[in-house]
């Protein structure tokens, strides 16, 4: 798997459960696509804008906005989350929206839901340049119930 398809499994697997959440009157939940051009010229692709988040919806009545990170180390680096994307979660956060982070750790085989606060948080006080996963390990992981994987809106 390439480096820029390693997060597409927890994607598609996100996709999968928001699907679920919507056949039960849960949430609506959707990916946001990222706009592409290609160049015929050269026959290479690329994106004509920073992305927003990977998804946003509702629930409940509340917005819901979070962007999927994957990582394979005992650590998930803050450069793998753009300043765009903290921004935008931000801003939803400020107008009483739900926004966070959702992060697997492919070694654990664990995801964790990080409020976006939460994150800004650690980016500011943590003398690292990572999250470690030892800061995980005193917080529930997103648990599969009911047959959905990855139950996230339970721990909303």
């Amino acid at each position: 798997m390439s480096y820029a398809n390693r997060g597409k499994w927890l994607e598609s697997v996100i996709t999968h459960v928001n699907q679920i959440y919507e056949m039960n009157n849960k949430a609506i939940i959707r990916k946001v696509p990222t706009d592409i051009n290609y160049n015929t010229r050269t026959g290479k692709a690329f994106f004509k804008a920073k992305g927003m988040v990977d998804f946003v919806g509702i629930s409940n009545g509340k917005m819901i906005a979070f962007d999927t990170k994957n990582t394979k180390g005992k650590s998930i680096p803050f450069n793998n989350i753009q300043p765009h994307q903290v921004d935008y979660l931000q801003k939803i956060k400020a107008h009483g929206g739900a926004a966070f982070l959702l992060i697997y750790f492919e070694r654990y085989q664990e995801l964790y839901a990080l409020d976006i606060d939460e994150y800004v948080g650690l980016e500011e006080t943590l003398d690292r340049k990572s999250v470690p996963y030892s800061y995980f390990e005193n917080i529930d992981p997103v648990q599969s119930r009911n047959g959905i994987a990855f139950d996230y809106l339970d721990i909303m």
